[in-house]
């Protein structure tokens, strides 16, 4: 999958003020960016089974966003996901990913020290009712912010319900 994005808005632009004299915000009248997605089966355990979804799979994600008005300038993504892992939980997914948002250099106008925030989750996604999911979640973040913070730890859980 590939994708643009636009934004009609007018943004302002990170700027210095050149040592503290007053001037106008310069600002970006359009915005646009593009993602590109990628996600595959890699490994089926019944191959001839057309339904059946049971395997490995793989993804891909990167997204651009201009870094003259967007904090995250480049984003990307990738790891990997198993449904089925455990016998007789066909339906549960078991998945892992690593995510990095890397900032924009143009925030070093604003005095702010941009690098990359880096996050690692595992989830565990299991069908407990036909129509309900719940998926423990545990994220670790490395340089939360992109500028050098202490690394944090997140637990969180997710409950869906399809009526």
């Amino acid at each position: 999958r590939a994708g643009l994005s636009y934004d009609p808005q007018r943004k302002d632009r990170f700027f210095t003020d050149l040592g503290g004299r007053p001037r106008t915000v310069p600002v970006k009248p359009d915005d646009v960016g593009f993602y590109l997605s990628f996600d595959q089966l890699v490994f089926k355990e019944v191959p001839g089974a057309a339904e059946d979804s049971q395997g490995l799979g793989l993804f891909l994600r990167y997204g651009f966003a201009h870094g003259d008005v967007n904090a995250v300038e480049n984003f990307w993504s990738l790891g990997a996901q198993y449904q089925g892992l455990i016998p007789t939980r066909d339906d549960d997914v078991l998945g892992f990913g690593v995510a990095q948002g890397i900032l924009s250099e143009q925030l070093r106008k604003t005095g702010a020290d941009p690098h990359r925030e880096t996050v690692l989750e595992l989830y565990y996604n299991a069908l407990v009712l036909p129509w309900v999911t719940v998926t423990p979640d545990f994220q670790w973040i490395l340089n939360p912010g992109g500028e050098n913070g202490r690394d944090a730890f997140v637990a969180g859980m997710r409950v869906q319900m399809s009526f």
